[in-house]
């Protein structure tokens, strides 16, 4: 029973660097950091999704998104919080930089650009969510347990 919680938490942070690695292409695809010159997309991934994978792994095993609906929603919004500051980062790091935004500038550039992918990413998460979900019931069924999660 804890291994299978145990699984659902790493399928569920697996699908959340995944879909969060869609959502930082979609919301900056090219550009090189001018921090370095030569950072990129590529970089910026592999800096937030660890952590996303980290922060989303701890709260599914804590609080059971699968079994506990209130709890879904709440990781849909950490998430999404999560994705707003890393595409601030990664704009000002990779965009904003080379010019001259203020900081207010950035951040309406930010939850403008932002919109069309955190949505796309937002509902394609809440989909993989929904479908381990299902995936939980049909199996918790088919071996005598009727418990609704």
């Amino acid at each position: 029973k804890k291994l299978q919680k145990m699984k659902e938490s790493i399928k569920i942070s697996i699908l959340s660097v995944i879909v969060g690695s869609l959502q930082m292409i979609l919301f900056l695809p090219n550009g090189y950091s001018c921090i370095d010159g030569k950072s990129d997309i590529i970089t910026g991934i592999f800096h937030f999704m660890p952590i996303q994978f980290c922060l989303v792994f701890l709260y599914s095993i804590i609080f059971k998104p699968i079994e506990k609906p209130i709890a879904k929603y709440i990781l849909l919004l950490i998430v999404l919080a999560f994705w707003l500051y890393a595409n601030k980062v990664e704009f000002s790091h990779r965009y904003a930089c080379w010019s001259t935004y203020s900081e207010e500038e950035i951040n309406i550039n930010v939850l403008y650009d932002s919109i069309i992918p955190c949505v796309i990413c937002v509902f394609s998460f809440y989909m993989g969510i929904y479908y381990f979900e299902k995936k939980s019931q049909n199996s918790n069924t088919k071996y005598g347990s009727t418990r609704r999660l």
